[in-house]
């Protein structure tokens, strides 16, 4: 998504870069914790 944050020389696109990096992450987290439910919900069933 924002990897050409990267090449930024300017201090605030490397903390934009680092912050969206966190939330991208996040998101991810999120995502996997979703379908591990998912998939517990199935077994219940």
């Amino acid at each position: 998504m924002y990897y050409e944050l990267i090449e930024a020389k300017d201090e605030v696109d490397k903390q934009f870069f680092l912050d969206t990096r966190r939330a991208i992450g996040k998101y991810d987290i999120m995502l996997a914790f979703l379908q591990h439910t998912k998939e517990n919900e199935s077994i219940v069933k």
